[in-house]
């Protein structure tokens, strides 16, 4: 199993958030090989079976069968089995017990082969192997049930309680709690986090490199201009063009001057200097330092997104998503990710629009 395919399945098992992903049949599909590097997968699998379950109010022997599965990935792992995976696996024994608890006497229902089924051979096994799911509560619960099938009172009191399914359900959402808990992000997510982080710290160090400051400044202009003068005394060319570059900085009145001894007369009164307008010449621009990082952002611009014609199974995906969820867009692109990747919630809306115009 690839690196890439196990990272991209954990993580569509984490998005919760849409309950179309199963485990059993995206596993079989991966057919992940029994290493270290997929217990940690196949954990997230068995954590996503036990949610859809939930969320389907679906509590029943199968949930006994991930418990169990549970349990041994975690001691191939080697970690300890916590106390909510004990109460969740007792509280959901009991309940499926409960389930076969409808007739109003022992014998006259299926009360008899749920405690065969359930309590002498399923957990009659975990006793052999001395597994850390039977727990005096357990014990403490099938010396009660053994009873309530033989003392009708005991029956009545455990058929009557509203409490076990409660308890069942609050010990399953505990589990699930704690155990996403230590397994924290996945390890797509994990990976981008460090490359984010790498990238950041690099731009920081970037932007907070030592820049010149005024005196440094100062000096540099200084030393351009000696090697400025230098170059138009070895250059004769140079001094030409030096010459012509000053000549355009200076700005010649074009007020009409009076002629021969009128002008005579308004040079002596005024002076020469008054005949001619010096523009003041302006210090050079400080050049900005900029970061190399958002330099290169700036000159190069952003590719525009290649247009992408509609297949006909994203028609469809649309189709279905509206019907389910109205013009709910975001609802509609997470309900079917893997169709509609490529397609955003202005997209949805926008093909939809085209489609059936303005509903």
């Amino acid at each position: 199993m690839e690196v890439m395919d196990k990272w991209v399945a954990e993580f569509f098992l984490r998005r919760l958030q849409n309950p179309r992903v199963y485990a059993s049949p995206l596993l079989s599909a991966l057919k992940p090989v029994d290493s270290d590097d997929c217990l940690k997968l196949k954990v997230t699998a068995v954590l996503r079976d036990i949610s859809n379950s939930l969320i389907r109010g679906t509590v029943d022997e199968g949930m006994l069968d991930l418990l169990e599965i549970l349990e041994k990935l975690l001691l191939e792992e080697h970690s300890v089995i916590m106390g909510s995976l004990k109460s969740a696996y007792c509280w959901t024994a009991v309940e499926c017990t409960l389930r076969f608890m409808w007739p109003v006497t022992a014998s006259d229902g299926l009360f008899g082969d749920a405690l065969e089924r359930i309590w002498r051979n399923r957990i009659g096994i975990l006793k052999e192997r001395e597994s850390d799911l039977v727990t005096r509560e357990l014990l403490k619960w099938e010396s009660d049930l053994i009873k309530a099938f033989e003392e009708p009172q005991i029956y009545q009191k455990i058929r009557e309680s509203d409490l076990i399914r409660y308890n069942a359900i609050s010990h399953l959402n505990q589990l699930l709690k704690e155990q996403w808990a230590l397994l924290g992000c996945s390890s797509l997510e994990s990976v981008a986090q460090k490359r984010f982080l790498k990238r950041k710290v690099n731009q920081q160090e970037q932007e907070h490199e030592p820049s010149l400051n005024k005196g440094n400044m100062l000096v540099a202009r200084e030393l351009k201009d000696f090697l400025l003068e230098i170059q138009r005394l070895i250059d004769p060319s140079t001094r030409h063009d030096q010459e012509h570059d000053n000549a355009m900085d200076q700005s010649v009145d074009v007020t009409p001057q009076p002629d021969g001894a009128n002008r005579t007369e308004a040079e002596d009164s005024e002076g020469t200097s008054s005949s001619r307008r010096v523009r003041p010449h302006l210090p050079t621009p400080e050049p900005l330092n900029v970061s190399p990082l958002k330099k290169g952002r700036l000159e190069r611009p952003r590719p525009r997104r290649p247009m992408k014609f509609w297949t006909p199974e994203e028609v469809a995906a649309l189709r279905e998503g509206v019907k389910e969820y109205g013009k709910s867009w975001k609802d509609i692109k997470n309900s079917n990710p893997v169709v509609l990747a490529d397609r955003s919630e202005v997209d949805l809306k926008d093909k939809w629009r085209n489609l059936f115009g303005r509903q």
